[in-house]
C-alpha cells in the first residue's frame, strides 16, 4: 500500500471539526484535507474499502498515533485525484486477476470430440482493454477448423495479439476480422469507413483494434470440417454455455457488444424489460434498423446484427461497419 502514502501531505479527514474524529496536531498537520464521496466509497468492493482504511491506519501507526480511522471519517464530497488514481489501479489489478481466473475456468470446459480441448476466447489485451475509451466485444458463434485436424488447446486472444496487422491474418479469418478492425477504429476515432479504409491494413489500425477488443464464442470447441455453425447448434450451445458467457460479459464489462448472428439467443422478454446476459434493458431502449436490433442502457449497448463475414451479398463492409459505428455514436450522444 506504499503508493497510498505518497500524496497524503496536506490532506484532512472529515469529522475533524465536527468532533466525530479527534486528530492530534501531528495528524492534522500531516493529513490536511481528504474527501471521498459516499457514491465513490460504495462503488468499492469490501476488500478495497478495507485496504484503504488499513493503509491510512498504517500511516497513523507510523506517526505513533492511536486514533483509528473509520469509513465515516473518509466519506465526504468528492474523490481526490491522487486517491482516484490509486482506486483505479486497485480496480485494474482486480480486473486482471478475474480475467485470468476466468480463462482457467474456460480452459477446463468439456469438449464433445475425444481428445479435443477448448479454444480460449476473451479479451485480446486485458491490460490495455481496461483503459480503453470503448470496450468492444464481438459475440460470435464458434471457432472452426477447415481441415478437421485441429484439436484445439490454443488461445484466440494470444493469436490475435501476436499479429501486427491484418496483413498477417489468414484468408479464412480476414472476412471476420477486417470489419471488426474497421469498427474499432471508427468508434475510437469517430470516423466513417471510407475515412479509415486507406489505413485499414496498417499496424496502427490493428493496434487500435487490439487495445479495445475481445471475442466471446458461444461454442468453445472447434467446428469440424466446416466454417458454418448451424442455427440449431448455436441455439443448443447458447443454452449450455449461457452461465459462462454471462460471467464473461460481467467481468469484461464491455460498453459495446456486437452480436454476430447470436444475440437473439440471449434476449429474454421480462414484461417491461428485456434481460440480456444479466443486463436489464427497458423496452423503451429498444431500436430496430432493418435486420439490426439494438438494446441499450446507460452502461452498455447490445447490437444484434449479422456475423461480420456472413451478410447479404449486397451489404458491403462499408454499410455494415458504418451502421454499427453510427449506432454507438448516437448511443454515446444520447440520440439513439
Amino acid at each position: 500500500m506504499e503508493n497510498f502514502y505518497k500524496d497524503m501531505e496536506g490532506l484532512t479527514f472529515r469529522g475533524m471539526e465536527s468532533g466525530t474524529l479527534e486528530l492530534s496536531k501531528n495528524q492534522k498537520d500531516y493529513l490536511g484535507e481528504l474527501t471521498v464521496s459516499e457514491q465513490d466509497w460504495n462503488s468499492l468492493s469490501t476488500e478495497k474499502q478495507s485496504n484503504l482504511i488499513n493503509a491510512l491506519n498504517s500511516r497513523m501507526d507510523e506517526l505513533s498515533e492511536t486514533t483509528a480511522i473509520r469509513k465515516e471519517d473518509i466519506i465526504s464530497h468528492e474523490l481526490p485525484s491522487w486517491l482516484a488514481t490509486e482506486v483505479r489501479q486497485l480496480e485494474k489489478t482486480d480486473f486482471l486477476k478475474q480475467v485470468k481466473e476466468l480463462d482457467e475456468e474456460i480452459k477446463k470446459m468439456p469438449c464433445e470430440k475425444e481428445g479435443a480441448k477448448v479454444i480460449l476466447d476473451g479479451i485480446i489485451n486485458p491490460e490495455r482493454y481496461f483503459d480503453a475509451k470503448e470496450r468492444i466485444i464481438a459475440l460470435v458463434k464458434d471457432p472452426y477448423d477447415s481441415e478437421g485436424t485441429d484439436l484445439g488447446g490454443w488461445s484466440l486472444p494470444e493469436s490475435l495479439n501476436a499479429k501486427e496487422s491484418l496483413a498477417e491474418q489468414s484468408s479464412n479469418g480476414l472476412p471476420t476480422f477486417r470489419p471488426l478492425v474497421a469498427i474499432a477504429n471508427q468508434i475510437n476515432d469517430n470516423k466513417t469507413y471510407s475515412e479509415i479504409k486507406p489505413d485499414l491494413m496498417s499496424k496502427e489500425a490493428y493496434d487500435t483494434y487490439k487495445s479495445c477488443s475481445g471475442h466471446i464464442n458461444v461454442g468453445k470447441e472447434l467446428i469440424l470440417d466446416s466454417t458454418y455453425s448451424s442455427e440449431k447448434r448455436t441455439a443448443k450451445l447458447a443454452i449450455e454455455n449461457r452461465d459462462i458467457i454471462e460471467k464473461q460479459i460481467k467481468i469484461y464489462d464491455p460498453t459495446v457488444v456486437i452480436g454476430g448472428g447470436t444475440l437473439h439467443h440471449f434476449v429474454e422478454d421480462k414484461g417491461e424489460n428485456f434481460s440480456i446476459l444479466g443486463e436489464i434493458i427497458p423496452k423503451e431502449n429498444f431500436r430496430e434498423f432493418g435486420r439490426t436490433k439494438v438494446y441499450f442502457n446507460e452502461n452498455r449497448v447490445f447490437i444484434d446484427t449479422y456475423h461480420p463475414s456472413r451478410r447479404p451479398i449486397t451489404m458491403k463492409d462499408e454499410a455494415y461497419c458504418d451502421q454499427i459505428a453510427d449506432i454507438v455514436k448516437k448511443w454515446r450522444n444520447n440520440t439513439l
